[in-house]
């Protein structure tokens, strides 16, 4: 009820703004949009401005739950078959919610759900004028975003948006009043517009041999520290073998947590499945794919000789050992006290490497 009640505010008609509405009708009819967004926030009581440059792509916009990918810097974002993903390159780690209730909540109030051409334009806006800015006549809409009192003063939020004649949002201003007094103007120009009839969509994919993250966990989750006890667990492996922690006291034991959908994880595995790989004989490897269905990670090992005990679906052994991203290793000594952690492909094959058989 509240999508389709969401929606009717773009395609309700408004005469009294034959210009919001052409715009309106221009948006909804696309199956495609892309343009720039440049925002700039002035720094209180500093005569600075930050700024940041999106590029954005929507894919039918007249959708409430609109699919889209966007660059900025460094970092891309994408929305696609109701999965968010963020990929940071200088990491080489893409981020993913585990929680879908989580996802929903960072995109509802994500600047692009909030203050985004699309999403602005299922407000009700009042005509204020028309506006010159370099030379150009902007058709300039405003409305009251939220308005209270704090210590006595009142406070109001008001926003404004600006249609160019060409029917697109070029620009919008978020206004703060006190006691009347604006304190603080946000400006979001949108530009580079391309509106298109057909969307030809290419489907996002993650970069190969990047490690996945999850955004709670990073937050909630730390890797164990060498030199304490690990907690004790016991599992079924992909063979139906009983897989118990204390059984491997007396030995060194490896314990690498890897998931199907991670580049870097991917790296180890193949690296551990070679033919010429093989352990010194005095050290055990337990493979977690603790986030993974078991019929999902045996049809991914599928095409390797796998030697070694592989535990699927429990994630209550990951949270136990703070693993918040993929792939992470430890190495117990004899008595079960961690005495190694690494995470990352290059490390963890380096060290594997020094402890394979001579």
């Amino acid at each position: 009820m509240i999508k389709l009640l969401l929606l009717g505010l773009v395609f309700n008609s408004n005469s009294d703004n034959p210009g919001l509405e052409k715009t309106k009708q221009k948006y909804r009819n696309a199956k495609l949009i892309s343009y720039t967004q440049t925002a700039y926030y002035p720094l209180p009581d500093v005569d600075l401005v930050d700024s940041n440059t999106v590029s954005y792509t929507i894919f039918n916009p007249a959708n409430y739950d609109f699919e889209y990918f966007a660059r900025r810097g460094s970092i891309d974002e994408a929305y696609q078959k109701k999965i968010f993903t963020e990929v940071r390159h200088n990491e080489k780690t893409y981020y993913r919610y585990e929680d879908t209730v989580n996802q929903s909540g960072y995109l509802k109030s994500s600047l692009l759900k909030k203050y985004g051409p699309v999403s602005l334009l299922t407000h009700e806006w009042t005509y204020v004028n028309d506006t010159l800015m370099a030379g150009v006549s902007y058709a300039d809409y405003s409305r009251i975003e939220s308005s209270w009192e704090y210590e006595g003063k009142k406070i109001v939020v008001k926003h404004h948006i600006y249609i160019s004649p060409d029917y697109s949002i070029a620009r919008f201003e978020r206004k703060n009043y006190v006691e009347g007094k604006l304190t603080q103007i946000v400006i979001y120009k949108f530009y580079n517009y391309v509106f298109e009839a057909k969307a030809s969509k290419t489907a996002f994919t993650t970069p190969e041999k990047y490690s996945l993250k999850y955004f709670e966990r990073i937050k909630k989750l730390k890797p164990l520290e060498p030199g304490v006890k690990v907690p004790p667990f016991k599992g079924i492996d992909i063979r139906n073998s009983e897989i118990e922690l204390s059984k491997f006291i007396g030995k060194k034991t490896l314990l690498l947590f890897s998931a199907t959908n991670c580049g870097y994880s991917q790296l180890v595995t193949d690296h551990i499945n070679q033919s010429d790989f093989i352990l010194e004989g005095n050290i055990r490897l337990i493979n977690f794919f603790g986030s993974d269905l078991k019929e999902r990670v045996t049809k991914y090992l599928k095409r390797y000789k796998v030697n070694y005990p592989v535990i699927t679906d429990r994630k209550d052994i990951e949270t136990e050992y703070g693993i918040s991203g993929y792939p992470i290793l430890y190495m117990l000594d004899e008595n079960g006290i961690l005495s190694k952690s690494l995470s990352g492909s290059s490390d963890i094959i380096g060290f594997l490497d020094s402890q394979r058989k001579k």
